[in-house]
């Protein structure tokens, strides 16, 4: 990845691909020492710019902006347009050393570097700031209420347990999959070391978080944690499971779809293309062992936020003293601090469609409680990864793993919906259209 291993090893490499597998960006480490021959090396550009999928003849050469982020004793820069769209300009910055590149960039409109906004900005300040309070008042009010309810013996031993075993189980084999391990015993013991240091910090934080939420929720808004509690007891069949997976899984593709929506709905009512192109999805030092990692985190961290959001939704409803109204309350507040940024980035339409997307799923959150959350925040995240039906794309193995996946949770979810009722079992026509 782009900070996993860390470049420190000249000639390593970072690729960053598009969606079409077109080189997006090269970061490469330049040799520490080079032997002085005299000639001054020059490297042939129209190789990158094959692999970016650009005709190079299309470009004009000009001076470079760009500070490469890696030395380099040459530095170069071209200007054209988007080889779909002609109405799109972009740039390429490149730079290389001793005739070998090292540095390589499509820059499109949406990369430039722009200034921002006085809003904008102290926005941008303010979910740095809130963000790094909510963690610490997170982190020492969750230990101090987790003490609180030991003591109180009001915890739920089994469930933690459980769900620590879990954690770190999921989180040790997905970094397994993910880690380069050599068979020597530094090749190997730093790499394990990693793991498990991950897999418990993780797992000590969860664990931490349903040891401090879990015996609030339960005693003040019990139905969050039915389906749940349903799951822990290891009865995976109950219909009422199946049906919070099932919205669960709506939900995270409908935040989602909501983006992309917005961007459309916009780009309608303005009459012009706007909508952001994707290229910056995929790392092409990805591999199968890494998108099972990552999925394995899908897993565990899904959770970490629901009990997060819980107790959200727990709070608003003691300071209210009523559901309807502190969900409406929590709504309204979450909505418009996660939707400001579409207002910045995006404009008024995008930022209140999403405002309104967003209310909509605090409701249901607040209806089906933690496991459609948790299966919401996941399906999110997996439906935003790179995916393509074409074989020759370098992540198409990659996407038959996400269709895979995503099939038989639906498919598991439906199923035990049904509870033991069969599909149209004795049912005529007569019955199912009248």
């Amino acid at each position: 990845t782009q900070h996993d291993p860390a470049r420190t090893t000249p000639g390593s490499e970072y690729v960053r691909l598009d969606a079409r597998g077109r080189l997006v960006e090269l970061r490469a480490e330049p040799k520490k020492v080079v032997p002085d021959t005299g000639e001054a090396k020059v490297f042939d550009w129209s190789v990158l710019f094959r692999d970016a999928g650009l005709d190079m003849s299309r470009f004009r050469e000009v001076r470079s902006q760009w500070t490469p982020p890696v030395f380099a004793d040459r530095r170069t820069a071209w200007e054209g347009t988007m080889p779909d769209h002609d109405d799109i300009p972009i740039r390429i910055e490149a730079a290389s050393y001793d005739g070998k590149p090292v540095y390589f960039r499509s820059v499109a409109p949406w990369d430039e570097e722009q200034p921002e906004s006085a809003v904008a900005s102290g926005y941008a300040d303010s979910q740095l700031y809130s963000g790094a309070l909510v963690g610490v008042i997170t982190f020492f009010g969750g230990l101090f209420l987790a003490i609180r309810n030991v003591r109180a013996g009001r915890i739920d031993q089994k469930g933690a347990l459980k769900l620590g075993v879990y954690s770190f189980s999921v989180l040790t084999i997905g970094g397994l999959f993910g880690s380069s391990i050599s068979l020597s015993f530094f090749g190997l013991a730093e790499p394990l070391r990693l793991i498990a240091a991950r897999s418990l910090t993780v797992t000590a934080v969860l664990i931490l978080l349903y040891l401090a939420v879990e015996p609030l929720v339960r005693r003040w808004w019990p139905d969050l944690l039915i389906s749940w509690n349903r799951m822990l007891a290891g009865d995976l069949r109950d219909p009422i499971i199946g049906r919070d997976v099932l919205i669960g899984g709506i939900l995270g593709f409908a935040s989602i779809g909501a983006f992309f929506v917005a961007g459309l709905l916009r780009d309608y009512i303005y009459s012009k293309d706007l909508t952001r192109q994707s290229t910056d999805a995929i790392d092409a030092a990805g591999s199968t062992g890494s998108l099972i990692d990552g999925i394995s985190g899908g897993f565990v961290f899904p959770l970490i936020t629901a009990l997060g959001i819980m107790t959200l939704l727990l709070v608003f409803y003691l300071i209210f003293r009523k559901k309807l109204v502190g969900t409406f309350a929590l709504a309204l507040l979450w909505g418009t601090y996660t939707t400001l940024p579409f207002y910045f980035n995006r404009g008024l339409v995008a930022a209140g469609f999403q405002f309104l997307v967003t209310v909509g799923i605090v409701f249901l959150y607040a209806r089906y409680g933690m496991v459609t959350i948790a299966v919401s925040i996941l399906m999110t995240f997996i439906s935003s990864l790179p995916f393509t039906f074409e074989p020759a794309r370098p992540y198409f193995t990659e996407s038959m793993i996400i269709l895979g996946l995503t099939i038989a949770i639906g498919v598991y979810a439906f199923y035990i919906s049904l509870g033991k009722q069969k599909l149209f079992e004795g049912r005529g026509i007569d019955e199912l259209t009248g």
